[in-house]
């Protein structure tokens, strides 16, 4: 049922364009498990539309992800994360193993370690002699409910605890990031945080016309910031998480 439908089916509405805020908020309490303000948005005017290297990726990644099992990842993890780890569309997990077969990335970075669900997910089909390194402020052992463990860390995959909002403290990852293949952006959706890493991509002398994937570009605060990235971009948002998924080749 529709939310039009459904609203004027309990008499709160005659006319779509008389949908009030307060109306749309109880349809939503009683129809989805979780909803966060967002804005659909034409692209009729976006100058930077995908290319046909992200349409490409995003196709093939897509269609793959659902034959990818992440099971033996999840187990580590809390249950709830569990079910997110093998909910595919619906969350991001699956498609980033699914964009590490597509892409074959020799170096990813990831921005926002936090409980490891994102890295290791990257890690079960990362190509045989390439790397992931992945980026926080707060070292692994010190995030509660954290499903990493030392041994996670090997020659596949190392944490750096580096603010790489921080342009001086970027400036000693340059040999990484100037070689990057992948990275996935995850970080504090505050506005800020965003920028400072889109600003430091575009400093970067890039080797590899790397994918860029950001998450949660559905959020209010994220759209402005997704519109302004000036580079061929994707919302791949169906294949990825709810909240939102965005693929951009940095060129």
């Amino acid at each position: 049922m529709s939310l039009f439908s459904f609203l004027k089916s309990n008499n709160e509405v005659s006319n779509p364009q008389t949908i009030e805020t307060k109306e749309v908020e109880s349809y939503l309490n009683q129809r989805v498990r979780h909803y966060l303000p967002s804005y659909l948005l034409s692209l009729d005017d976006e100058p930077f539309q995908p290319s046909q290297r992200l349409i490409d990726i995003g196709l093939e990644a897509s269609k793959k992800a659902f034959s990818i099992n992440l099971e033996p990842v999840s187990k580590a993890f809390y249950p709830e994360l569990q079910t997110y780890i093998n909910t595919y569309p619906g969350e991001h997990y699956k498609l980033l193993a699914a964009l590490m077969e597509v892409i074959k990335p020799k170096i990813v970075l990831e921005i926002g370690t936090y409980q490891g669900a994102g890295c290791m997910a990257m890690k079960s089909t990362l190509p045989e002699g390439s790397k992931i390194y992945t980026y926080d402020i707060i070292p692994f052992d010190q995030i509660p409910n954290c499903g990493l463990k030392a041994s996670d860390f090997d020659e596949k995959m190392e944490q750096r605890i580096v603010d790489l909002a921080d342009p001086k403290m970027a400036e000693s990852q340059m040999d990484i990031l100037e070689n990057v293949d992948f990275i996935f952006a995850d970080a504090a959706k505050d506005g800020v945080m965003e920028r400072a890493f889109i600003a430091l991509f575009d400093r970067v002398k890039f080797k590899n016309k790397p994918i860029i994937m950001f998450d949660d570009i559905r959020f209010t605060i994220m759209t402005p910031i997704w519109r302004d990235i000036k580079h061929p971009k994707l919302d791949i948002s169906s294949f990825g998480h709810w909240s939102g998924t965005g693929l951009v080749e940095w060129i």
